[in-house]
């Protein structure tokens, strides 16, 4: 089981991991944890959109993850 504390809520979830420096969230997950989700544009909250680097997209997103330390 993994804590996310943010300021959009702290949420109890086994549908993330920490690998080194890294936590990885599964997409379905991601919003209720953090009021982000990620979309085709990039990581998104609302209208905004934080694109996704495609140089390093394995860094950020991953097997229906989302990397949130990277972000």
């Amino acid at each position: 089981m993994t804590t996310v504390i943010s300021e959009h809520a702290t949420v109890h979830t086994a549908r993330a991991r920490a690998e080194g420096d890294d936590l990885w969230i599964d997409n379905d997950a991601l919003e209720p944890a953090t009021g982000w989700s990620i979309k085709p544009e990039g990581l998104c909250h609302g209208p905004i959109c934080v694109p996704v680097p495609r140089d390093a997209a394995g860094a950020y997103v991953r097997d229906g993850a989302v990397n949130i330390a990277a972000f």
